[in-house]
């Protein structure tokens, strides 16, 4: 098929012990995957009882596959040193956040299922993105890239494997804190696949997918910008550049889908869209506004501006009249047509729209705040103060109704109903912001207390994860939140702080350590009494990433008392633009 990269070979080199008495290769094999495929075989003599099979690959030649193969599992080492040194490579992984028991009082069965489903989502947050680079026989790095129409040959790293949708959200804010130097590996990858393809990739696998709403990626590598990522950020703001202001033709399969229309508009009008209309400008907007904060950084003032302006229009898609037949507080973010008129016959519960293809996986009610950007001005569209907390309340009481809409029936809507709680659906990515918007909204404590429920409902034993687990991105969502952290927009400079799950972790940030300290924390204490950051209040409940960096110890008192958790928090209402 088209979406598969037709330049991708996938080489072998195979050694075993006994040697094989013969072998062959079968074609023109069926198989659920291919209509005319390759089978390999061996054969060995019938009183060979155990046979020791040593595999390496190679996505650049069979020559370098044996390069690997001696390389990586070199004829002295057995099955047990290699099962070894695996182990040890993960606990490596692991030890960048210790969870320290001796100083918690809940050592019981369901503290136990916390901390195995703390480092059941670290490992899966750190099995992607993928590196396919491979080390040449003189030892430098090179890589076949499939993101080059011809499948060539290249110096360095490369990387595959993440789809930004999901992952821009939370897995690159994880690594960047745990495992900087792998994360300054990954962003590198996905320059020189830039350098390699003309675009930054949206959906690789290992090409591009063309999968998916907007271009997140432009999230990722915005915020490696402000991080002050050691990267050419010449050319990793020109990537991202070239996503918000080059309309591609049509049927393109990098770029922004529908962005002469964005533009036109201010929106993507339901009539003209390829797809997913409102959640294709969401993303776009918050696209826009991580890439206006990289320009700023940057220096580059008129970027900076026009694109802050263009995140500003999710305002032209609300209507604060609207209930789309829920029963509570109105207030929904709409498709509109080309001549700015709201499309009709709105369900709040359709899955991807009543009528049009409005909401990718997901019903209006899903996507009700996505605006993680500006959660203040959305607060502000609702009304009075209080509403938009009234209606964030609602979406986690309400109940768990669903329609099939235009979208049709999906494994996302029965994990809802059966995983989750309310109109929250957890088991996918586009709520994920969600809980941290309470903040914005002026309501904190309630936020906490969701986060809370969250972390000890929605994960754990059972459900396990509550849909799909999307290249770590719910790995890494848990862990964050578990740590008492969430970056609520890519870019910003600051981590949002919501409710801590353990009572001690240290974090090995770079050279430093950092620990997160929450003493006497239980089930029923899910509210922030306090917290500081080396003695200093953080009223406003948020902190700078490059403090976070630097070490220091992050300390928490917590509360059963939501009153007392909400007289401590004092809003800084200075966005980040």
């Amino acid at each position: 098929p088209d979406s598969v990269e037709i330049k991708f070979h996938h080489h072998f080199h195979i050694e075993t012990s006994p040697s094989a008495s013969s072998g062959g290769i079968n074609e023109h094999v069926n198989d659920n995957m291919f209509d005319d495929g390759l089978e390999g075989y061996l054969e060995f003599p019938p009183q060979v009882e155990e046979v020791i099979i040593r595999v390496a690959t190679s996505f650049i030649s069979a020559e370098q596959a044996q390069v690997n193969l001696a390389r990586e599992l070199p004829k002295e080492k057995d099955f047990e040193s290699i099962s070894a040194e695996s182990q040890k490579s993960w606990n490596k992984v692991f030890k960048a956040a210790d969870i320290d028991t001796t100083k918690s009082r809940r050592n019981d069965a369901k503290e136990e299922e916390r901390i195995r489903t703390f480092y059941s989502s670290m490992y899966r947050a750190s099995l992607f993105p993928r590196s396919i680079a491979e080390v040449a026989p003189n030892g430098s790095l090179i890589h076949y890239s499939p993101y080059d129409s011809e499948g060539k040959v290249f110096p360095g790293e490369i990387m595959t494997d993440s789809g930004f949708w999901d992952a821009y959200r939370t897995v690159y804010q994880l690594s960047s804190l745990l495992h900087p130097e792998q994360y300054l590996k990954t962003i590198q990858g996905w320059l020189n696949a830039y350098k390699e393809q003309g675009w930054l990739p949206g959906w690789p696998s290992p090409g591009e997918r063309a999968a998916m709403a907007a271009t997140m990626q432009d999230c990722v590598i915005a915020d490696a910008i402000v991080r002050g990522a050691d990267i050419d950020v010449n050319l990793a703001y020109e990537a991202i550049r070239k996503d918000a202001f080059s309309v591609q033709p049509q049927g393109a399969r990098t770029g922004r889908k529908n962005l002469g229309e964005y533009l036109q508009y201010g929106f993507i009008p339901d009539d003209l869209a390829n797809s997913a209309s409102v959640a294709t400008t969401l993303n776009f907007m918050l696209a826009d506004y991580s890439i206006a904060l990289a320009a700023k950084k940057l220096g580059k003032e008129a970027d900076a501006q026009a694109l802050f302006n263009r995140s500003a229009n999710w305002k032209l898609l609300f209507d604060a009249s609207e209930t789309g037949g829920s029963p509570g507080i109105p207030g929904f973010l709409k498709a509109r047509l080309s001549n700015g008129s709201y499309i009709k016959d709105f369900d709040a519960y359709a899955w991807g729209g009543a009528t049009g293809n409005e909401y990718t996986e997901a019903a209006a009610y899903q996507y009700r705040f996505y605006v993680p950007h500006d959660p203040q001005g959305l607060a502000q569209a609702y009304g009075e103060s209080g509403v938009m907390c009234k209606a964030l309340e609602e979406m986690m009481t309400a109940p768990a109704t669903f329609h099939l809409g235009t979208w049709g029936l999906h494994h996302e809507q029965i994990e809802m109903v059966t995983n989750c709680f309310g109109q929250y659906e957890h088991n996918n990515q586009p709520v994920h912001h969600v809980l941290y918007m309470f903040k914005g909204a002026g309501c904190p404590t309630l936020g906490q207390k969701w986060i809370r429920k969250t972390l000890d409902i929605v994960y754990g034993d059972v459900p396990g994860f509550s849909g799909d687990e999307d290249n770590g991105e719910m790995g890494s969502w848990f862990v964050l939140s578990a740590l008492g952290l969430y970056q609520l927009v890519p870019g910003s400079e600051y981590y949002e702080i919501g409710s801590p799950l353990f009572e001690h972790v240290d974090l090995r940030v770079g050279n430093a350590t950092l620990s997160i300290i929450a003493e006497g924390n239980t089930a029923a204490t899910p509210y922030i009494r306090s917290v500081s950051f080396n003695g200093r209040p953080l009223h406003d409940l948020r902190i700078k990433f490059v403090e976070l960096q630097r070490g220091g110890v992050l300390n928490f008192t917590m509360t059963s008392e939501e009153q007392l958790a909400a007289e401590f928090y004092q809003p800084n209402l200075l966005a980040d633009f």
